[in-house]
């Protein structure tokens, strides 16, 4: 009988454990209050026009997935592509899934409990009304995206660059549609999108629009652009710490992440949570996740690594995630 032999375990980045962990309690803490009525407009989703703290909170979940995500492609860098894209689409495919299953738990839940409703019933009302989109599909498809094109795109310039492409469609296209009224909460590009696929029978409460339609997911994937390429700095960069320091602030991605969020806010305009959330929150996560990793009271034996159970590991944060 072989010995047993403890399995190895791979070094993380408690920076991004905390991140991820705050980014969690934030989503629990938006979206389990018990009186939404009578609830701080910080907490709260902008209807339109504005930013709200809770507007950020799924970008910085998708950043945080993106920082997560340069581990997987530093782990299979030499893996076949075949292989890989398999990985990524079955991933994929289970967040996708999962999603629609969610969606459509509330009706099966009334079907079960609810006396005289027939089976053809329920599937005629998730076929005419059921909700197709939402946020595990959203988080599919932007890791299918995201990671393909990281794939493709090797380096921190390129990664960048492709982001800030991404955010210069996705905003120049609202211009493009509708010169006079880009941003108008009754008639723009995303709610024509969603207008041919779902279909405004199978947006979200059945309104003209889905918060997480297809259109979104341009920016959602710069988001993970983004924080792929602060993962891939945060995970090779070991020199001392001034140099680290002088890297974050001279060469690094956060002040271009900033400065594609400057330009293309003051292009886009302050007008709603689609247009413009993704741009601070991306920086926001990318402040924490460099500033926590190059602090030279980190005891991890190089930046933004530790071993599970020591600094970071034991806050709060890291335990939620």
């Amino acid at each position: 009988m072989k010995p047993l032999v403890p399995r190895k375990k791979n070094p993380r980045l408690p920076s991004l454990d905390a991140l991820r962990g705050l980014v969690i309690a934030c989503m629990l803490l938006v979206n389990g209050l018990p009186d939404f009525s009578g609830a701080y407009p910080a907490l709260l989703h902008s209807p339109w026009e504005g930013l709200t703290l809770a507007d950020m909170v799924m970008p910085g979940f998708i950043f945080a997935m993106g920082t997560s995500g340069s581990l997987v492609l530093a782990r299979y860098n030499q893996a076949r592509d075949a292989d890989f894209l398999g990985r990524i689409l079955r991933r994929s495919l289970i967040l996708l899934l999962l999603g629609l299953l969610y969606n459509q738990l509330q009706p099966v839940l009334h079907y079960i409990f609810s006396a005289g409703e027939s089976f053809p019933g329920l599937l005629a009302q998730i076929v005419e009304n059921g909700r197709i989109l939402g946020v595990l599909q959203r988080l599919g498809l932007v890791y299918l995206f995201g990671m393909l094109l990281a794939r493709l795109l090797k380096g921190e310039s390129l990664l960048n660059a492709a982001a800030f492409l991404l955010l210069l469609l996705y905003s120049a296209s609202f211009h493009l549609y509708d010169a006079a009224s880009p941003f108008s909460p009754r008639d723009n590009i995303s709610m024509a999108v969603d207008g041919i696929f779902p279909g405004p029978a199978h947006c979200y409460m059945g309104g003209d629009f889905d918060p997480e339609g297809l259109y979104g997911t341009i920016a959602a994937t710069a988001s993970m652009l983004f924080g792929i390429a602060a993962g891939g700095w945060l995970r090779e960069d070991r020199g001392p710490f001034p140099a680290r320091m002088g890297r974050l602030f001279l060469h690094g991605g956060f002040w271009r992440q900033a400065a594609c969020g400057a330009i293309l806010m003051l292009f886009a305009k302050p007008c709603g949570r689609r247009p413009t959330c993704s741009l601070p929150a991306v920086s926001l996560c990318g402040c924490w996740l460099c500033w926590k990793s190059v602090s030279p009271f980190s005891p991890a034996p190089w930046p933004g690594f530790a071993p599970p159970g020591t600094g970071w590991g034991r806050t709060p944060f890291c335990f939620i995630s």
